[in-house]
């Protein structure tokens, strides 16, 4: 059976655009050979990411991730079963947002100014998710 994850955590520090690229490099290998897939934002120093695949696969995954000594306040905002994957085209999409005016993204809303690991985020998991949706219709996949 498929399944999501959504979590958010903070970086150690303010990582710059080679390291993030590294970064995706990796996960986008790890993933298909996995198969996983899914998307990450990256604002600020915080991650929002979705991932999805086999939940025994997924689950490993997590705890994986969030003890990752590269972020910390790893938090889970939803998971559950999926009927089909919402990000099949990547084994991980990647936005930075630094490089986005969320202004002219469709459905723009200030829940983006608050940041992905604020209470907000975590009290509105659809929101989250659907922010998720928008953000990968206008990806500029590297």
């Amino acid at each position: 059976m498929l399944y999501e994850l959504l979590y958010s955590s903070v970086s150690t520090r303010n990582m710059q655009v080679n390291e993030l690229l590294s970064l995706l490099h990796q996960a986008r290998d790890k993933n298909a050979r996995l198969g996983v897939t899914g998307l990450q934002l990256y604002r600020q120093c915080e991650f929002m990411q979705a991932i999805e695949g086999e939940e025994k696969v997924i689950r490993s995954l997590w705890n994986t991730i969030r003890f990752d000594e590269r972020h910390f306040s790893a938090r889970v905002i939803y998971e559950g079963l999926l009927q089909k994957r919402g990000f099949a085209n990547w084994s991980m999409g990647f936005q930075d947002f630094a490089e986005v005016n969320t202004a002219n993204l469709n459905g723009y809303s200030s829940f983006l100014e608050k940041g992905f690991t604020s209470e907000t985020v975590a009290e509105n998991p659809s929101t989250a998710r659907r922010l998720m949706e928008t953000v990968s219709e206008f990806i500029f996949d590297r």
